[in-house]
């Protein structure tokens, strides 16, 4: 008869097993991607959004490459950071792809796409932040309706001071870069990488969102400490 002892040390694995943290999952990284992929189709092969739109369409292919990202991963959060490599992968997956749009659109690097470029890496991180912080099936549903809310509700805030604003004033993206994601990210684009309330609105979601994050970290280590002592 076998010794436990010996048949516990057997049965001990020699090397650690990697965890779940550290498997890509393909699914969220194959959606991520292949939307924004559509963005570039889309203005590659010249597809007109709007009775005017301009002509090569594939100059604005930067501006529907932020449309794409900001609405896809204010709506796919909670689906896209399921482990940390799939995050890192998704967060590094979003200059790539923003420079991608920046060379169908023949422009240089010059300093305002490189601070969209930052921008945009920074709301993701902020999302995968928030994602992190919210635990329940319930609280994400939550926060991709917050999320939803600003990138979409600051477009359709920004869109109604362009229209029904002052008509000898134009519309100033140094002032109205807070009004969400994608309103920032044009006027990064249009008004210059240092535009401060696009920046204040970036800070403002990502040290939120880790604030929220650290939380979450603080009330599972509590837990685990009570369950050890108890």
């Amino acid at each position: 008869m076998d010794d436990p002892a010996q048949t516990a040390g057997a049965a001990s694995p020699v090397t650690p097993v990697a965890t779940d943290r550290s498997h890509v999952h393909f699914w969220p990284l194959f959606l991520w991607l292949a939307l924004q992929m559509l963005a570039l189709l889309a203005a590659g092969f010249r597809i007109p959004f709007s009775a005017r739109f301009p002509a090569p369409a594939e100059q604005l292919s930067i501006y529907e490459m932020l449309v794409v990202q900001t609405i896809a991963s204010a709506l796919l959060f909670p689906a896209l950071f399921p482990t940390f490599s799939t995050a890192v992968a998704v967060v590094l997956a979003t200059p790539l792809m923003l420079l991608l749009s920046a060379a169908l659109a023949g422009r240089d690097l010059d300093t305002p796409l490189l601070g969209l470029g930052a921008y945009s890496t920074l709301w993701v991180v902020g999302l995968g932040l928030w994602r992190l912080g919210l635990s329940t099936p319930r609280a994400r549903l939550y926060g991709v309706a917050g999320a939803a809310l600003v990138v979409v509700g600051g477009a359709v805030l920004a869109y109604l001071r362009r229209e029904f604003g002052a008509p000898t004033e134009s519309f100033d993206g140094r002032r109205n870069g807070w009004l969400g994601p994608l309103v920032g990210g044009i006027s990064l684009l249009e008004a210059g990488a240092a535009t401060g309330t696009a920046w204040a609105f970036l800070g403002l979601s990502v040290l939120s969102g880790a604030a929220w994050a650290g939380r979450r970290w603080v009330r599972r280590q509590l837990a685990r400490r009570v369950l050890h002592f108890s």
